[in-house]
């Protein structure tokens, strides 16, 4: 266990200076106490988070921005937003943003630049970029940093098709980065030059921004060289779609992110194979496989497909074979008689949550945002709830001798096929809460007529109790309004 004073933190300080992270990970794996001073807590979040060690970093800060009730404890705004970070690093950026807005960025300026960072985790470019230009702009943010942030809003202007904006920030950034020989980001810089120029079909720029950040990037560690053998791939296959060996080289990025868990490439390696090979099954698996609007959105914009947005798609795991057990996502239903998820239950929220992406395993952090979105994130007590709800959803696999099985690797989480099942998804939006989802079903069933609590216990197949607590909750929102005063009392929806 280590001993935490301020020498302990000023010698993570110097690691940190001097980018050595590891050597950082390696003293926080021998343990921090419980009991930790409240200066040292922020500093020691800080080195965590930016060594890897995310959950630790929560863990220090949680009893600070999240304290008991019966706490006097009045979280700084430094150490909200760096709680934001930790937050967003371990998939919970919904709980970040809402954090974050509440903050002043006048008083801590990378809130800003936190905030954006959220929003490019759902794929939001368009909301980080006025944030992005604040930051980059802010006068107590210190040049180097303005210049990260000037990076950063590039390449959303890219992500964007915003060239008239990207094309002279990036001719400025590349003479700035070159001149001040900040070799990593004058190879990022160029890798984003790369970019712009082959969504513009400026195959001649992208060859040669390639070639010229390959050279900068060279003795770079992380996944920078890897980014420029992908965008290679990604020219290659624009420029001749019908190429095998172009496709075959697009094939091969896609293993390698495979290999490295960089799900996002996979991801885009499958986008732009279907583009290719005209194959609209894979298209209709990537659309449905993203949580994210924006990133639907993307794809509606630039799909050569005329039949976009999709309207359903049966996802199966082997496209030769007719699946014989289908689950019905949006509704719980499934192909065999009486097996059926209950709509709207949390067992139903946790199979939602995990098939929302069919491509990244999930975070402890990220399922409990979406399955319980009212509540913080604890990272002692919201671990221990998914947990146990992944052992009810495999209980209920068990039990019903479904074809599917929940994945966990290094606590993130996967639902998997096996070789008779299908999903079948809906392109409707699902609700974010149960008490939505219970004024959706009021909606569709008593839009006009009036009903008792009773009637809506057997819709919903709960107790009596149970829909009093709905219709409560539904009348202090002032969504249901009560229909007389008697025992029989009815409601209606508020007009």
């Amino acid at each position: 266990m280590n001993v935490i004073n301020q020498e302990f933190i000023n010698k993570i300080r110097d690691l940190l200076q001097a980018g050595k992270t590891h050597s950082i990970a390696s003293l926080l794996n021998k343990g921090v106490p419980g009991n930790l001073s409240r200066q040292y807590r922020l500093p020691l979040a800080k080195a965590a988070r930016r060594s890897g060690c995310v959950l630790l970093a929560v863990r220090v800060l949680n009893p600070l921005v999240r304290p008991s009730p019966r706490s006097a404890m009045v979280p700084s705004v430094e150490e909200r937003a760096e709680y934001a970070a930790c937050l967003i690093k371990m998939g919970a950026s919904h709980e970040a943003l809402n954090l974050l807005t509440k903050l002043d960025a006048r008083e801590v300026a990378e809130i800003e630049l936190y905030r954006a960072f959220a929003l490019i985790t759902q794929w939001r470019y368009q909301e980080a970029i006025p944030l992005l230009l604040s930051y980059s702009k802010n006068p107590i943010v210190g040049p180097f940093q303005q210049m990260v942030g000037r990076v950063n809003l590039a390449a959303a202007y890219v992500n964007e098709r915003e060239f008239e904006n990207s094309t002279p920030l990036l001719a400025e950034l590349a003479k700035e980065t070159r001149k001040n020989e900040f070799h990593q980001l004058h190879g990022n810089v160029l890798e984003i030059q790369a970019q712009a120029a082959i969504f513009q079909k400026d195959w001649t720029g992208g060859t040669r921004c390639l070639a010229q950040a390959r050279k900068y990037l060279q003795s770079s560690k992380g996944l920078s060289l890897f980014f420029v053998d992908k965008w290679e791939a990604i020219q290659a296959i624009l420029r001749n779609p019908k190429s095998e060996s172009h496709q075959q080289g697009m094939i091969k990025i896609r293993k390698l992110a495979e290999t490295m868990h960089h799900w996002e490439t996979v991801r885009e390696c499958d986008l732009y194979l279907s583009y290719s090979q005209n194959d609209e099954t894979l298209l209709k698996h990537i659309f449905f496989g993203t949580p994210f609007e924006s990133y639907r959105k993307k794809l509606i914009r630039g799909c050569p497909f005329p039949t976009l947005p999709f309207d359903s798609y049966l996802r199966t795991n082997d496209k030769r074979k007719k699946p014989t057990y289908v689950l019905r996502l949006q509704n719980g239903e499934t192909s065999i008689p009486g097996v059926r998820l209950k709509a709207g239950q949390m067992i139903h929220r946790l199979f939602l949550s995990l098939a929302s992406d069919f491509y990244r395993p999930l975070s402890v952090a990220y399922l409990h945002s979406q399955i319980y979105p009212e509540q913080f994130f604890n990272p002692r007590s919201s671990a221990a709830k998914i947990h146990e709800l992944v052992k009810r959803g495999r209980r209920w696999i068990e039990h019903n001798d479904a074809p599917f099985s929940i994945f966990e690797s290094h606590s993130e989480y996967s639902l998997r096929l096996h070789s008779r099942a299908g999903i079948l998804c809906e392109n409707r939006s699902v609700p974010k809460s149960k008490q939505t989802f219970v004024l959706n079903k009021i909606r569709s069933s008593y839009s006009t007529e009036s009903f008792s609590a009773k009637d809506l216990a057997s819709l919903l197949e709960v107790s009596s109790r149970t829909a009093r607590r709905y219709l409560k909750e539904a009348e202090n929102q002032k969504q249901v309004e009560r229909v007389g005063n008697s025992s029989n009392t009815l409601f209606r929806l508020a007009s």
